[in-house]
């Protein structure tokens, strides 16, 4: 029956008010979506912040937990239960530690006689916890997709201070695909960086490292996982995961400073039984956990991957290099647009692509200036900036969907497939996707975008136009991040 609700292909997709991204390619049985959380604190509140689950192979592999009840609902909706990081063993903020808004007259929503979202919502919609989206773009070589957000704000501030998740997919070749995936996190005195397979299926876990058992056999780690298993290690290693049905994940995890590897047991959440979940620890009070996952059947793509080192690079800076047959992959990573990695890379994200068949080699930056190595050189212009002056929304009569702006933009199709990110006076983001650059009256410019905007401006503040309905006192400024792809030479 669920196939009737299949879709019959999958694409990226940006679900800014549902605090959602997905990496999607591919169609019928040869579909991939790698799906990134980060909606905050309301009615379903799991612990889920930057949350990773991923379908190929015709199935969940790494996969999402049960809504729950009863005797289970605090492990499915614990932290620890998904694949996340951990900070000292706690779960962060939830409706009821959460900072939360207070109910103001700009809340109120037209029409609706003493409506009070405090109130009518039992707090569903006070709450601060939302993550902030940084990058997201669907246009690099190699169907290259990339999202990355930071969900610090469901942590309180004096605990941490950055809790960022990158995700990148690449196509290899065939319907094959990989992923690159970079977590940084500032805090705390422990970090845990979870990982689970099929949570509905029956699966196995090898891991290339001998696991010994914990000496105190009664220990559990996160109220919920025990049958301990333990290594130490500061190299590279990996683990697969092999559902019963035959399809495979192997997780490649870059090395780093002295980690404990630990494999447990815990409910599976969506069957009867246990199953096997994942925790590599380390020691705060900061930590950047770097892995490559493979999703395959038969056999993997992926022959070597490492970290390089860096010796002039700006704070938490990342650059990754993967092996496949015939192919060479890059990954250049940094904290935002004025981040650099030696004396070739100016900004955020950078990839490139050497292919060693065909003798060509592909570069790619997003929200960056430059990359130079070789015989490739790559740049991009500045991030285009202004004010929002009004929004445009087919449901409210208007002929598209759009941002209303007196900045000088080039008009047509050049900015079509660009992130637009939004921020409003609490200093929250919001993520649209370009689909044009209309004339305007009064030399205005009608920004136009792949979804109702969701918001009005009004004279003092941004309004919500939907659920949770707020009235943020300011402006709304938007800032449109350019990408740029280089050939050789």
């Amino acid at each position: 029956m669920l196939d009737e609700y299949r879709p019959q292909r999958s694409e990226p997709q940006l679900l800014t008010w549902s605090g959602h991204a997905v990496l999607g390619r591919g169609e019928g049985d040869d579909q991939v979506q790698a799906r990134l959380n980060f909606h905050g604190a309301y009615g379903h509140d799991h612990f889920d912040m930057l949350n990773f689950f991923l379908y190929a192979k015709g199935d969940e592999l790494i996969s999402e937990t049960d809504y729950g009840s009863g005797a289970l609902r605090g492990w499915t909706a614990s932290m620890p239960g998904h694949n996340t990081v951990v900070i000292d063993e706690q779960e962060p903020f939830h409706r009821s530690s959460a900072p939360r808004r207070q109910f103001t007259d700009i809340d109120a929503m037209p029409d609706v006689e003493d409506y009070d979202w405090a109130r009518y919502t039992i707090g569903h919609g006070v709450c601060l916890t939302d993550g902030q989206l940084r990058l997201f773009a669907s246009d690099g070589p190699n169907g290259l997709q990339v999202v990355e957000v930071d969900g610090q704000r469901t942590w309180p501030a004096e605990l941490c201070s950055l809790y960022r998740r990158t995700i990148c997919m690449v196509h290899s070749s065939g319907p094959d695909v990989y992923f690159v995936d970079i977590f940084r996190v500032r805090g705390g005195s422990v970090h845990d960086w979870m990982l689970h397979g099929p949570l509905h299926l029956n699966y196995t876990a090898q891991t290339s490292l001998p696991l010994q058992a914990d000496p105190d056999a009664e220990r559990k780690l996160h109220t919920r996982i025990s049958n301990l298993r333990t290594a130490s290690t500061q190299e590279q290693w990996d683990i697969t995961f092999t559902a019963e049905t035959g399809q495979k994940v192997r997780t490649i995890m870059l090395g780093g400073p002295e980690t404990q590897v630990i494999l447990g047991e815990a409910p599976a959440m969506r069957r009867e039984g246990e199953a096997t979940f994942l925790d590599v620890r380390r020691q705060g009070p900061e930590s950047i956990f770097v892995a490559v996952h493979e999703p395959y059947t038969d056999q993997p793509k992926i022959e070597r991957v490492s970290l390089k080192p860096l010796t002039d690079a700006s704070e938490m800076a990342v650059a990754v290099e993967v092996d496949l047959d015939g192919r060479r992959d890059a990954f250049l990573s940094t904290l935002d647009a004025s981040g650099h990695i030696e004396d070739h890379f100016t900004g955020h994200f950078g990839y490139m692509s050497m292919s060693r068949a065909e003798a060509r080699l592909d570069a790619y930056i997003a929200d960056a200036q430059a990359l130079q190595t070789g015989p490739v050189h790559v740049e991009a212009a500045p991030a285009w900036e202004g004010n929002v002056l009004d929004t445009m929304s087919v449901e409210r009569g208007d002929e598209v969907n759009g941002f209303v702006t007196d900045a000088e933009l080039p008009e047509g199709e050049e900015l079509s497939g660009k992130l637009l990110l939004t921020e409003d006076g609490d200093g929250t983001t919001r993520g649209f996707l370009v689909t044009g650059v209309e004339a305007g009256e009064q030399a205005r410019r009608i920004i136009t975008i792949d979804r109702v905007p969701g918001m009005l401006i009004k004279q003092d503040h941004v309004k919500l136009e939907y659920f949770p309905n707020w009235g943020i006192p300011g402006g709304l400024t938007f800032r449109i991040i350019n990408t740029a792809t280089g050939p050789e030479g």
